[in-house]
């Protein structure tokens, strides 16, 4: 299981996340509560009521009610693990290999922004 460990606004839709076996990275949730047309998602399109996020439940969750799964979250940096967004030290191979694996599987992947 992987769980959010840290979190940081890092400017407009962006979050800067911790998990807890030391990936970390910037997600940008735009696309998500754009396309989302749920009331729930929609509210954080104002960015005041995004910005007020919090670490609860081993993930990010937000006053309205809205938390988001953090293999979700996970899922949303996999991209840049392979596009060396985020740097990997172990191969490229490595990261390929684990995908879709879960946490648990990529936690000897050591990262670094």
């Amino acid at each position: 299981m992987c769980w959010v460990t840290h979190a940081r606004h890092e400017g407009e839709y962006r979050i800067h996340l911790r998990f807890n076996d030391g990936v970390e990275g910037v997600v940008d949730l735009w696309e998500t509560i754009d396309h989302d047309h749920r009331a729930i998602f929609q509210e954080l399109l104002d960015l005041k009521s995004f910005q007020a996020f919090r670490v609860d439940m081993d993930t990010i969750v937000w006053d309205n009610g809205l938390d988001l799964a953090p293999e979700f979250l996970r899922d949303l940096l996999l991209p840049k693990l392979i596009t060396g967004e985020i740097r990997v030290r172990d191969t490229i191979t490595a990261v390929q290999n684990n995908l879709g694996q879960g946490c648990d599987a990529m936690k000897n992947l050591q990262v670094w922004p």
